[in-house]
């Protein structure tokens, strides 16, 4: 679980601040049509998509039962993307223009001005993704079939199955041991996460 949802959390951020760049700062034909088409898929049921057409690809690739299958499917994200676009369309166009003047191209001013300027928001961004990764369910229970694969979240719900009775003793220890994880990440970073939704909030 811990290696899955640090892959997917960094692909989610990385590709969410390229595609919301691409979509703020960038004007190409088909972009308001491919931005709709995003959005889109915000409305849509995850399992709608994820359950046959995705494990049917997975099986294709030979993918089945490997970190292949956990983390690549979800390295892009339609709301990371979205976030990124609606906070980079806050940032004042004449920090563009001037960066432009001293000769800065669009991948030094997104590295140097965009993303120091974003740090809260990128943080809460990530923090959400780490935790909607790291309490996956559905997904891994249908593409692993080995314990060797099987993440936090399937073995909580293994404990519940022994030998049909339950010793809630041993399942409330494994719930705070899957809870845990998170917890600790969020008062880690619980300023950065709270300034960001704060200022997200209120640029929005």
């Amino acid at each position: 679980s811990l290696i899955m949802g640090i892959i997917i959390t960094l692909g989610k951020t990385v590709f969410g601040i390229f595609s919301g760049y691409a979509f703020s700062n960038f004007k190409f034909k088909g972009s308001s049509l491919l931005f709709a088409a995003l959005f889109v898929t915000l409305f849509m049921p995850a399992e709608m998509i994820m359950i046959v057409p995705l494990f049917q690809i997975m099986q294709s690739f030979h993918w089945v039962n490997t970190y292949w299958a956990l983390t690549i499917p979800f390295l892009a994200s339609a709301t990371t993307t979205f976030l990124m676009r609606q906070h980079f369309m806050t940032v004042p166009k004449e920090l563009e223009d001037a960066a432009k003047i001293d000769g800065a191209g669009p991948m030094r001013f997104l590295f140097e001005i965009l993303v120091p300027l974003s740090k809260s928001t990128i943080g809460g961004i990530a923090m959400i993704n780490f935790v909607y990764a790291w309490n996956l369910y559905l997904w891994p229970l249908v593409v692993t079939n080995s314990n060797n694969m099987a993440t936090a979240q399937i073995g909580l719900k293994m404990l519940t199955n022994v030998e049909s009775t339950s010793n809630w003793g041993v399942i409330m220890a494994g719930t705070l041991m899957v809870l845990a994880p998170t917890l600790i990440l969020f008062f880690a970073v619980q300023k950065l996460f709270v300034r960001g939704i704060i200022t997200t909030g209120l640029k929005e």
